[in-house]
């Protein structure tokens, strides 16, 4: 299994640095361009969500990043000092139509409509969001 760590500030222009992170572990995990595309959608939305919603701003605020991975499987843990947010609690699912869609508010079905598992803690004090993608039999690389 390999992993890696990313420790970056709660702001928007650390956004790419795990983006990239996401990208290569998903690669070493075997997904498809699409798929890595996806998991980086999802994680950079968990991402966008700790630093708009549990700091309330861009702050000095750390946000831990590990990635492990295994053949076929991609598992994100984000670690922050947020107060407490359950994302896994708080899925409203909307009805929109896809010529019209809404401005905002689609970060965590965006998370959970990826992700094969999402699962959160609150651990000394600590956010913990476990996120975790499987490559599907079926899902060979067309791209």
């Amino acid at each position: 299994m390999d992993s890696a760590t990313l420790r970056i500030e709660g702001q928007y222009d650390q956004l790419q640095s795990v983006r990239d992170l996401i990208n290569q572990a998903a690669e070493n995990a075997g997904f498809s361009s699409k798929e890595c595309y996806a998991c980086q959608l999802a994680v950079s939305e968990a991402v966008e969500n700790i630093i708009r919603h549990g700091y309330g701003r861009e702050v000095e605020n750390k946000i831990q990043v590990t990635v492990s991975t295994e053949p076929g499987v991609l598992n994100v843990e984000l670690t922050d000092d947020a107060p407490p947010f359950n994302p896994t609690n708080n899925r409203k699912e909307r009805q929109w139509s896809i010529d019209d869609p809404p401005i905002g508010g689609l970060g965590i079905e965006i998370i959970h409509s990826i992700m094969d598992d999402v699962e959160y803690s609150r651990e000394s004090g600590r956010n913990h969001l476990s996120l975790q993608k499987k490559k599907r039999a079926s899902s060979e690389s067309t791209d």
